[in-house]
């Protein structure tokens, strides 16, 4: 599906009308979630599901109670009730119409782009492309997402010794370029918060907490080797508490270490101590 063809159109849906389904391990269900709360309108037009609380190899993310659109166990069995001839990957985010049971939209980017279009007037004007238009931000986004959100998974499901230090040294240099950036600027495009740090703090916040101690990219981290990056995570924590709030880093920690198919090549034990959380904002 082209980024530009999902249109939930400009003016507000009717209370109630979506569900997104999320889990907060992900990062591309992340940067869906934190448009919709920086839009302010969406509170009651898209329902935030709870996180999944597990994922299993062989299953996918579960809840436990079931999620209640569908009363269903596992995402998995959210899509084939919502589409049952849907064949793909039973990802988050997941967008879901509640008036007709039907599912709307799994890409990340399209979800992302689709919240930040929607205001209270039915206004064009769409303050979180910062200036830019959807054709010109779209494969930006794309771009940062292969680059700074996508590394640490190129990573770990790399085969071969050489490979992986190739992609690591890669994935350091991508965080060193945003911190350079930031150095100067304190959001993704300069003085306003847009779609980019949609992409760009969901993928830095994990850096710490996951990639470095459960992924194996040890070499640096946010909080000794980037303090430009790591001013910026506190500003947008500072500034909008309820991106702050709806970060849910044990959770987070505890999906990523109990994920039997993540365990696998990262050489986690799931049965063994979840890991402690480590501040990132002190």
């Amino acid at each position: 599906m082209s980024r530009l063809l999902l249109d939930l159109g400009t003016s507000l849906p009717s209370a109630g009308k979506y569900r997104l389904y999320y889990a907060a391990s992900c990062p591309f269900a992340h940067r869906a979630r934190m448009a919709r709360m920086l839009n302010g309108n969406l509170d009651d037009a898209v329902l935030p599901s709870d996180s999944c609380v597990g994922q299993t190899k062989a299953e996918g993310f579960f809840y436990d109670p079931p999620e209640p659109e569908f009363n269903k166990k596992f995402i998995r069995d959210v899509y084939l009730e919502a589409k049952p001839d849907y064949e793909g990957k039973f990802s988050v985010p997941l967008l879901v119409d509640r008036e007709t049971k039907a599912f709307v939209n799994n890409e990340s980017i399209d979800l992302t782009l689709a919240f930040s279009r929607l205001n209270a007037t039915g206004s064009e004007t769409n303050p979180l492309l910062a200036g830019m238009s959807e054709e010109e931000m779209v494969p930006m986004l794309q771009n940062i997402s292969a680059q700074l959100t996508a590394g640490p998974y190129k990573y770990i499901f790399a085969t071969e010794q050489a490979t992986k230090d190739q992609l690591q040294a890669e994935y350091w240099a991508t965080v060193a370029k945003w911190d350079a950036v930031l150095a100067d600027q304190e959001y993704a495009l300069g003085a306003q918060i847009s779609l980019v740090d949609c992409v760009v703090w969901p993928s830095v916040v994990r850096i710490d907490n996951v990639y470095a101690r459960q992924f194996g990219l040890t070499d640096k981290t946010v909080r000794d080797d980037f303090p430009n990056l790591q001013a910026y995570l506190n500003r947008i924590a500072d500034r909008y508490p309820q991106i702050l709030e709806d970060l849910d880093m044990p959770l987070i920690i505890k999906l990523y270490w109990q994920s039997g198919n993540l365990a696998t090549h990262c050489g986690n034990d799931p049965s063994a101590p979840v890991p402690a959380v480590i501040d990132i904002f002190g």
